[in-house]
């Protein structure tokens, strides 16, 4: 059954994108734009501040700052090299204030027009950084609206930044999808006038010529009859790996070819969510021997490529990079119909959504996409559409760079 469902070509991402040309321009003239975020590399967020800063730097004087990056640190490194300029601070400690002086100090050496945040920490120390720097515009890029208690954020000092912090202080605030800018709005008391959805991005897919898959296939401990259904995501336990290895308990019944592809790092500890926990699972639950723990991979695009069907199990999500890399890259697609995910895609169009934590639905969701390759087909091509359509990561910085223009209050 390998290949039998889709050949599209698959999903994709450089390492670091290197800036190409936007959409028709939104700004009036070249702006000078602050970014400003932990870590350049990790999660979806880290990504996606990279991406959209590359990219504006097309046509902007854009600088990145990597607040608890090392100056000769891989990605700082990296990011050079592609041609952005970045500041690393390398901090310790989130009490340490005069450890962002070299932010303020390039704010007013650069006159910069917006200051823009990304997650927690960064959008934190905001508007701190914007009034002592003296930037024009702040704008708040909240990734992900919640603690995992009910969906919403937990009280406590993350629970203060977006009602006392965030709301009051930044011009916009960015939200990846509409489930996020309600959980904003109704739950921590954003002004909604300030808030504006601008979607996550993926880019084009790829396709690996026939040797080549079925080398990188082999090199993951797959067979050329099995049939691999890659789930991709941070080993952490809301995003849903456990209901995926009962799903498949269920799923073998039916399709005994079936192999879990897991790829994504986490935590060497052992506790809920994280490889050493999942791995007994999967020996508890007797598919240890249809398992393969890939690991965290720089080569996430062509692992698409060589994989069959793709598996969002996530109990909560806003609207993950993950999903529309899978919609990038032709996969059929099975996922939780959770967060911004609804936004996305249409049930039945682009994928199959199943509710979250219900193992019997989501097997049944894969036993349907094996059974009927025909329509699996049919929904991949049209979320590869999707994916160009809304998606793409020009079209992304394109939107931000709209956001700099309000925010600043420009004429285009």
């Amino acid at each position: 059954m390998t290949g039998a469902i889709a050949r599209a070509p698959g999903a994709g991402r450089t390492t670091v994108p290197r800036p190409v040309s936007l959409p028709p321009a939104s700004a009036p003239r070249r702006l000078r734009v602050l970014t400003v975020i932990d870590h350049l590399s990790g999660g979806g967020a880290e990504r996606a501040a990279v991406e959209i800063a590359t990219r504006l730097a097309a046509r902007h004087d854009v600088t990145v700052v990597g607040s608890r990056e090392a100056q000769d640190g891989p990605a700082a490194t990296a990011l050079r090299d592609a041609g952005l300029r970045v500041l690393a601070l390398d901090r310790t400690a989130t009490r340490r204030a005069w450890e962002w002086a070299p932010v303020v100090r390039e704010l007013r050496r650069a006159r910069v027009d917006v200051l823009h945040t990304h997650l927690f920490g960064s959008n934190a120390w905001g508007p701190a950084l914007r009034r002592l720097g003296g930037a024009r515009a702040l704008v708040a890029h909240e990734h992900t609206p919640f603690l995992r208690r009910g969906g919403v954020r937990a009280w406590g000092a993350q629970g203060a930044v977006n009602p006392w912090i965030v709301g009051p202080f930044a011009d916009r605030v960015l939200v990846p999808s509409t489930w996020s800018l309600r959980a904003l709005v109704d739950h921590e008391r954003v002004p909604e006038r300030k808030v504006r959805v601008v979607p996550n991005g993926a880019p084009e897919g790829v396709a690996l010529p026939a040797a080549e898959r079925a080398a990188l296939r082999r090199a993951l401990g797959l067979e050329p009859d099995d049939v691999a259904v890659v789930v991709s995501a941070m080993l952490r336990p809301e995003k849903g790996h456990a209901t995926a290895l009962r799903a498949l308990a269920l799923l073998r019944e039916r399709h005994p070819r079936v192999r879990l592809l897991v790829v994504g790092g986490g935590p060497a500890q052992d506790r809920e969510g994280t490889g050493p926990e999942l791995r007994r699972l999967a020996s508890e639950l007797g598919v240890a021997d249809a398992v393969r723990f890939a690991g965290r991979r720089e080569d996430v695009p062509a692992v698409l490529a060589a994989s069959d069907v793709a598996l969002l199990p996530s109990d909560h999500e806003n609207l993950p990079l993950a999903l529309l890399e899978h919609l990038a890259a032709g996969l059929p697609v099975v996922a939780t119909a959770v967060g911004g995910i609804p936004d996305a895609v249409t049930d039945g169009v682009h994928a199959l959504l199943v509710p979250p934590g219900e193992p019997r639905a989501m097997a049944d969701a894969l036993a349907r996409t094996l059974d009927d390759p025909s329509a699996a087909r049919v929904r991949a091509a049209a979320g590869r559409d999707r994916h160009a359509e809304r998606y793409t990561w020009d079209a992304v910085a394109g939107a931000v760079e709209a956001q700099y223009v309000e925010a600043l209050g420009l004429r285009a």
